[in-house]
């Protein structure tokens, strides 16, 4: 394989067995790469079937059986957030197994041991896990070691009670999985005791961990400290106790990183941790510290355990206030907040707390003093004043009494420019914290910011002064963007929520066609996110597309996404020299595609010309009306004996591209969309890249070329 550097230089790299096998497994053939996704059903899994799929072969690369991807959580990402427990596709396979006969295996190993119901337990697939064990599946060393490393922690407790009878019997329990830390990770005591008594240790870490974890039982602290002295003897009290350090700390980790962004920590299993040793100081790998990662997932109960715990916050109330800045309008911010004041109150108790401080955290007495010693307005406090009162902070009369004091000693020009500064700020804040969290911005906020304080639609963070520039990069995406291109990249962002706000800013004078430092637009990143919703809005609101955005609406190719965008971006389309157009485009959109046109583009087309026309006349009638007239007139120009090939071109091109994209959670598998491409002679074997977005290549053998041409040919 040649390799090239950025720099110009290339060199020969000979990939292993191992580098091609793990590029493998980003691949899948579609009866395999479908049971990912959370809509497929046994319906939908006959027609594959009649259409000559092979759904009791296996992946080659790993084993992996189609139990397997149907024990996996479903495919989800910006746009597909399904529910991750599910058996819905186990439960498909197992009707079709009964309707047709088909040889297909629920307890069925792969190359590492993994089974159907390690996979379920890894991605914290609880029904799964129940279906699979009324199959007769069994507890294996894979099971157990995915229960311990990849279940999250919302669902381990769950899990790990879904498991429980399969060690009451010896034929649900493989010998190789029995041991210390199965029992110590179940609080089996009597187990635990009869293994140490024959067995001892064999593995301290590994026995640390499982009792750790052991300890967090359903609803309340587990019953092993009975063991403890043992475990301890055994291994030595020095040895014991650094393992069970170490582990307490890891949990205390696991507990505060599990499940982002949709789960709230686990407080149960901090506490546990906190008692049994976690250090609650110590950084991780990326230099973030616990109370750190608390504030920043606005975690109030997590935060107070730290801090009762013994964890000073002194690093939070010194030079940096970015972490508690983010403390603005989400309602588990202001549980923060609560939980922060007294903290914040007794580390001030010996010193003045700035007044943007005081106002933060509602201290009434604070602010008092706050105010009479506050030099004048910089960016904290005018920023802090005006969140303030966005939220109605003003209980005690004391933020009244605080503006009208900062007004009269900034002057009037002052006063207003911190203000507008602190309005954007804010905006472009929250549109970035609505990234961060995955979630929709606080659209009654935003609307304030804009049309009661002046913020400003079309401001870059740079545009700000240097002091509020932190402000708004202290949470969510980090390219440099305005609030309607912050709106573009939200794919998370609810569509009833994104249209409305992007019909805010519009009536706000944001400029829908303003460039980025790159020149790209916000139609240019709506496009690139696949943001159906924000890209529709734009082009209703007079969008222009760009050279470089057309790049990227080629790509849109999933019917439920492309038909309202063409729809709304078709007239701007009419409007525009169609001679300066792409040519797929002009027969995607139906652009001046008269029939002198359409022969003089199609007449000559054949297989080696590639798949671009061909895809683009497939996607017309997605696009326009009478679309049918011109596929007609290709038709007749390609002529009867190249028509099928033709259309067998495009629809292998679209069939991966819409499988893929529902692999990556870009949208919902469009089945009747795929059953329409199969039917004009895409190969229902066809290999997928199951994330859409794999950095790897699948490299066949020497002769990959030869293989491929054999798979169309079979098409």
């Amino acid at each position: 394989m040649q390799v090239q550097c950025v720099c110009g230089h290339s060199w020969q790299w000979q990939r292993t067995e191992e580098d091609k096998r793990l590029a493998e497994r980003y691949w899948a053939p579609l009866p395999l790469a479908s049971l990912a996704l959370p809509n497929v059903d046994a319906s939908f899994l006959q027609h594959l079937v009649d259409r000559k799929a092979d759904l009791s072969a296996v992946r080659q690369s790993d084993q992996w059986s189609a139990a397997h991807f149907a024990a996996a959580a479903p495919a989800s990402g910006e746009m597909v957030k399904p529910p991750p427990s599910d058996a819905s596709r186990l439960e498909s396979l197992l009707q079709l197994k009964q309707s047709t006969g088909i040889d297909i295996e629920f307890d069925v190993a792969d190359v590492d041991g993994d089974t159907p119901l390690s996979v379920a337990v890894a991605a914290d697939n609880a029904d799964a896990v129940r279906f699979l064990i009324s199959q007769g599946s069994k507890m294996t060393p894979q099971v157990f070691a995915s229960l311990q490393d990849w279940t999250i922690v919302q669902s381990r407790l769950e899990i790990r009670e879904i498991l429980r009878p399969l060690l009451q019997s010896e034929i649900t329990l493989e010998d190789e999985v029995v041991g210390l830390p199965l029992w110590l990770e179940f609080g089996m005591v009597d187990k635990v005791s009869l293994a140490l008594k024959n067995s001892g240790v064999e593995d301290g870490e590994a026995a640390a961990k499982a009792f750790v974890w052991g300890n967090w039982q359903s609803g309340a602290k587990g019953n092993l400290s009975a063991v403890e002295p043992a475990l301890q003897a055994a291994m030595g009290e020095q040895v014991w106790k650094q393992h069970r350090h170490e582990a307490a700390t890891a949990m205390l980790w696991r507990a505060l990183e599990s499940g982002w962004p949709d789960y709230q920590i686990s407080g149960d299993a901090l506490a546990v941790a906190l008692a049994f040793g976690a250090d609650a100081c110590a950084s991780n790998e990326d230099g973030m510290n616990p109370i750190r990662a608390a504030l920043e997932r606005q975690a109030a109960s997590a935060l107070e355990l730290l801090l009762n715990a013994g964890v000073s916050p002194d690093f939070v109330f010194e030079d940096d206030c970015v972490g508690l800045m983010q403390l603005v309008f989400r309602e588990r911010a202001r549980e923060v907040v609560k939980a922060l004041a007294p903290h914040v109150d007794n580390h001030y108790r010996a010193r003045e707390m700035p007044l943007w401080l005081s106002l933060k955290m509602s201290l009434a007495s604070r602010t008092t003093a706050a105010l009479k010693a506050e030099p004048g307005l910089a960016a904290p406090l005018a920023t802090e004043l005006l969140q303030s009162e966005l939220l109605g902070n003003n209980s005690s009369g004391t933020l009244a009494t605080a503006c009208k004091a900062m007004q009269a000693r900034s002057g009037n020009d002052t006063w207003n420019a911190m203000r507008r500064n602190s309005a954007t700020a804010l905006l472009l804040f929250e549109l970035r914290q609505a990234i961060n969290f995955e979630s929709d911005p606080d659209v009654p906020s935003l609307r304030r910011l804009l049309t009661d304080f002046g913020a400003e639609p079309n401001a870059f963070p740079e545009s700000l002064p240097e002091d509020f520039q932190e402000l708004t990069k202290a949470s969510g995406h980090g390219e440099s963007l305005t609030p309607l291109m912050l709106l573009a990249v939200n794919a998370y962002c609810s569509p009833t929520t994104s249209s409305e706000l992007v019909e805010l800013l519009i009536h706000q004078k944001a400029d829908p066609d303003q460039p980025d430092e790159d020149g790209d637009t916000a139609l240019f990143w709506a496009l690139l996110h696949y943001n159906a919703p924000v890209a529709e809005a734009l082009t209703k609101a007079g969008a222009t597309i760009t050279d470089s955005s057309i790049d990227f609406l080629q790509t849109w190719t999933h019917p439920g996404t492309l038909q309202p965008l063409a729809t709304s971006l078709r007239p701007q389309l009419l409007r525009r020299d169609p001679t300066g157009l792409p040519s797929w485009m002009r027969v995607q959109f139906g652009i001046g595609t008269t029939p002198d046109v359409l022969h003089e583009v199609f007449e000559y087309w054949t297989e080696d010309l590639g798949e671009e026309l061909a895809v683009a006349l497939m996607l017309a009638r997605f696009c326009f009306e009478n679309s049918a007239q011109q596929s007609d007139v290709v038709r007749g120009c390609i002529g009867e004996e190249r028509w099928p090939v033709f259309q067998r071109v495009a629809a292998q091109h679209l069939l991966v591209g819409e499988v893929s994209g529902a692999s990556g959670g870009k949208w919902v598998l469009d089945t009747s969309f795929v059953m329409h491409l199969l039917d004009v002679g895409a190969d229902v074997n066809t290999l997928i890249e199951l994330d859409g977005e794999s950095d790897e290549e699948l490299e066949l053998d020497n002769n990959s070329e030869d293989q491929e041409d054999a798979a169309d040919s079979d098409g």
